[in-house]
């Protein structure tokens, strides 16, 4: 047995193959650059399409086994093409955009990961990102009544799959609203209709992946005459004159929001309306809760000897 296992391990090393390591990785690699050419599983996808890194890659996409969701499927790939979660490509033969949402860590010949389909593309301060979103899966409607009078609240929700980094982290906050277009054909004239719908951020999965974030959103009220508002400059203050630092725009509810005076001293802070409170004040700094639940303003002022030196105009959002 013993010399009959040197002559195997003989024959392996010949064909470049690690008996020791009994995944046989050399082996499945060589069998999955073969399914390249022959598998009818086997397509070629752009990797940064548009851009000049612009690369296409051949590559197996089979069914996902694990759910009968036809936007999930796996992709089997070469290390070489970079793929990784949160990549994004366009997959050539169906003209849609997919992204890596779970890798397989399982498989060590070839990269092998879960990948989503993407159907929105969402403007995120100037940059556009594609985002795999499913749902809503609501099934009933909600009702109250009170006085007489019947109403229904907004219940839809939706999980959305994007890229994790430092521009979609920061982004997508709790309470921010986005809006997403919803297309189909007129069945009349079959020209694409389009409209615009806006969803609220309730929760983000910032955690669990390095490169992948998960987004759960709940509908929410569509207001044109919000959407046309033009939104209100804020004034940047010259570091090299008196200001009051801190946010310049806060949320209904809102808590112990710091503000301070540079380039002062000697004064006290004062606001113009009775929707905001100063919680607590020294010389330098306070706190101030909002107390108001509908959307306003209102303006932090440092008097020194009664006198107008600073002021801050601030901004309140509603949810």
């Amino acid at each position: 047995m013993s010399n009959s296992y040197e002559r195997m391990k003989i024959r392996a090393g010949w064909e470049g193959y690690d008996v020791l390591d009994g995944r046989n990785v050399t082996a499945k690699y060589k069998s999955f650059k073969a399914a390249l050419s022959n598998s009818y599983q086997a397509e070629w996808i752009t990797m940064d399409k548009d851009k000049d890194t612009e690369a296409r890659w051949r590559c197996l996409i089979n069914p996902s086994r694990l759910t009968e969701n036809f936007d999930k499927k796996v992709i089997s790939i070469d290390f070489d093409s970079g793929m990784q979660e949160g990549t994004v490509f366009y997959w050539d033969r169906t003209e849609k955009y997919w992204i890596v949402n779970l890798q397989q860590h399982t498989e060590e010949a070839y990269f092998r990961g879960i990948i989503n389909r993407c159907d929105y593309e969402i403007d995120v301060d100037g940059t556009p990102y594609w985002i795999s979103l499913t749902g809503p899966s609501e099934t009933d409607t909600i009702w109250n009544q009170k006085h007489g009078i019947a109403w229904n609240d907004l219940n839809y929700s939706m999980k959305g799959i994007i890229t994790k980094n430092s521009q979609t982290v920061n982004y997508f906050t709790r309470h921010e609203v986005i809006k997403l277009k919803l297309s189909y054909p007129d069945v009349d004239t079959g020209e694409t209709i389009e409209e615009w719908h806006r969803w609220k951020v309730v929760a983000t999965d910032k955690y669990s992946s390095d490169n992948v974030m998960e987004i759960y959103l709940k509908e929410w009220y569509d207001n044109e005459l919000e959407d046309e508002m033009r939104p209100v400059e804020e004034d940047s203050p010259s570091l090299m004159q008196p200001h009051i630092e801190g946010p310049a725009s806060c949320h209904v509810f809102d808590t112990d929001l710091s503000y301070s005076i540079v380039g002062l001293d000697n004064g006290e802070f004062v606001v113009n309306s009775n929707k905001v409170k100063i919680k607590n004040m020294t010389e330098t700094s306070c706190l101030i809760d909002i107390l108001t639940t509908k959307a306003s303003s209102f303006e932090i002022l440092y008097n020194v000897n009664g006198e107008t030196k600073a002021k801050l105009n601030v901004i309140i959002k509603s949810f």
